[in-house]
């Protein structure tokens, strides 16, 4: 009965460990107004409205401020970047299937970016989060987050990555503005 019990603290544990390292990175993402004539939000990156009203996109992020017409807005550019989380690999444990790029821990983040038809790139957003592979534990992996999620202590960084630019893709849609999303040029390996 007592093994029963230490397994059963090591699984919950293991779930708290889970739950606290594969938290989102960044990834603020809050909608103040949502009408007929405004879209305003703000993320990590600054504070961005659609202005359907005046017919433009205004700015405020830490490299400055600014507005441009709305129909200069060409597309939304989606990108990941995915790098190796070495340092994690080394403290949760390193094996020689690490060396293997499949059983690599990695840190994947998600950023989106406003690209004018004048070439300027505007950063809207960008969400991070850590993901350990294991070798021959990917099911026990899984399971974690699939619990986690149903608890409501864990999200999925690339699939609130991707209801945030269809948020601001719908935003655009509403001001007539039809932005393409496309991929962003990747720094890391894509993964």
């Amino acid at each position: 009965m007592d093994i029963v019990l230490v397994v059963a603290a090591l699984i919950l544990l293991d779930f708290l460990y889970v739950a606290f390292f594969r938290r989102l990175k960044k990834g603020r993402y809050r909608l103040y107004s949502d009408t007929p004539d405004l879209f305003e939000f703000s993320t990590d990156a600054g504070g961005f409205a659609i202005d359907r009203t005046r017919g433009e996109f205004r700015y405020a992020t830490p490299e400055g401020r600014g507005s441009v017409p709305l129909d200069s807005i060409e597309k939304l550019e989606f990108g990941l970047v995915r790098n190796y989380a070495l340092l994690q690999e080394i403290f949760f444990g390193f094996d020689i299937t690490d060396f293997l790029p499949r059983y690599q821990d990695s840190d994947y983040w998600y950023s989106i970016a406003a690209r004018t038809v004048h070439g300027e790139r505007i950063p809207l957003f960008i969400a991070g989060q850590y993901k350990q592979r294991e070798f021959l534990l990917t099911w026990y992996i899984n399971l974690q987050q699939r619990v986690l999620e149903a608890l409501g202590v864990f999200v999925d960084v690339r699939d609130f990555s991707a209801a945030v630019v269809d948020d601001i893709r719908a935003a655009f849609r509403a001001a007539n503005v039809d932005v393409r999303v496309g991929a962003m040029s990747n720094r890391g390996k894509e993964g």
